[in-house]
C-alpha cells in the first residue's frame, strides 16, 4: 500500500493533470506544462533509483503496485505528458 500511496498523489496526479491539459484545453499554458513536466520527471527519477536496486516495487515478488505501475508507465501512456 505504501508504494501506491506514494504514486497516487505524486506521480499519477501530475500525469493526469498534464494529460488533461494537453487533450482538453485549446491552448494550455506552457509554464504550467513545464512545471508539471518537472514534477513528473522528479517523481520518475525516484522510481528509477528504486528500481536500480529492486526488481519489484515492494518485496521480492510482484505485487499490485508493480501491475499498476506497469500499466501507468508504459511508453504509450507516458507519451501524453510531453
Amino acid at each position: 500500500m505504501r508504494w501506491l500511496f506514494w504514486d497516487n498523489p505524486k506521480l499519477s496526479g501530475y500525469m493526469a493533470v498534464s494529460s488533461y491539459l494537453r487533450a482538453f484545453t485549446p491552448a494550455p499554458d506552457e509554464h504550467v506544462l513545464g512545471f508539471l513536466r518537472k514534477r513528473i520527471d522528479d517523481c520518475l527519477s525516484v522510481a528509477e533509483r528504486h528500481f536500480e536496486t529492486n526488481a519489484f516495487a515492494i518485496g521480492a515478488s510482484p505485487s499490485v503496485a508493480d501491475i499498476a505501475d506497469k500499466l501507468r508507465l508504459s511508453p504509450a501512456r507516458t507519451s501524453c505528458c510531453g
